[in-house]
């Protein structure tokens, strides 16, 4: 299968970084997110040998950024070399490697890695999702109340959002990490504000697949082609299952912005 010589590729890339976890220094880019020696080094690894295994493919990548006509592609590879740099350089075990395979700009395979909690989750070339080697059924309405009922937000949602929850809002340090856990029922939602089509597609395409989605402030459904012409969709994003969100138990607002 294709996605087997994928997950052999993520694997071999994190046997890379974590060469470099702990002890590699930092850098800030002009955006000002932090980028290491090992995001650039594993994205080339990355991308040498993807390109090996579709010669016509296209990428749109974190540190190397876009191929031209993504939309006209038939094969577009979406890729996060590590998802979680502020934490990999933090010393914090939450960040992984996100890679993601669109096929007629559709979500088709993934390959979502977090080599230190070693929590491997991907998309098989049937659609069949997968977490550690056991399949992943659909979502139900309800999380399991054997657990604490909580949602995933951004590092400043403090400062930008006012959230409407009764269980408990946590950040751990990756987006896709973030959208992972709600594929395999831990978490009711995410909330990924403005994030990039590398940080989330590996996460969705998983989630997808268990009856999720990604949605806009209005409830719109967000599909990830809506992200391949160079845009971006309005803001911030929610990931979930369409009834989660009917519930109406997740409220998101943006906060009066001051000077």
């Amino acid at each position: 299968m294709l996605s087997d010589e994928i997950n052999e590729i993520v694997k071999d890339a994190s046997k890379l970084q974590l060469e470099f976890f702990k002890s590699g220094e930092a850098y800030r880019k002009s955006d000002g997110s932090l980028v290491t020696e090992a995001d650039v080094e594993s994205e080339k690894l990355i991308k040498e040998r993807l390109s090996k295994l579709l010669p016509d493919s296209k990428f749109i990548a974190e540190e190397s950024g876009s191929d031209d006509n993504l939309l006209d592609a038939e094969f577009v590879w979406a890729i996060d070399p590590i998802d979680g740099t502020s934490s990999f350089v933090s010393g914090l075990p939450v960040w992984g490697i996100s890679v993601a395979l669109m096929k007629d700009r559709k979500p088709y395979i993934a390959s979502v890695y977090f080599p230190v909690i070693n929590e491997f989750y991907w998309v098989d070339d049937t659609g069949t999702p997968f977490f550690n080697g056991e399949k992943l059924g659909a979502l139900p309405l309800e999380i399991d109340k054997n657990h604490d009922y909580f949602v995933t937000v951004m590092s400043n949602t403090h400062r930008r959002y006012e959230i409407d929850f009764r269980g408990k809002a946590r950040c751990l340090g990756s987006t896709a990490y973030h959208i992972c856990i709600v594929a395999r029922g831990a978490a009711y939602a995410a909330l990924t504000g403005f994030s990039r089509l590398w940080d989330m597609a590996g996460g969705l395409t998983l989630l997808e697949r268990v009856g999720g989605g990604l949605f806009g402030p209005n409830g719109k459904k967000i599909e990830l082609s809506e992200f391949l012409g160079g845009g971006r969709p309005k803001g911030p994003y929610l990931a979930t299952t369409k009834a989660r969100l009917e519930t109406g138990e997740f409220r998101v607002t943006l906060k009066q912005q001051t000077d």
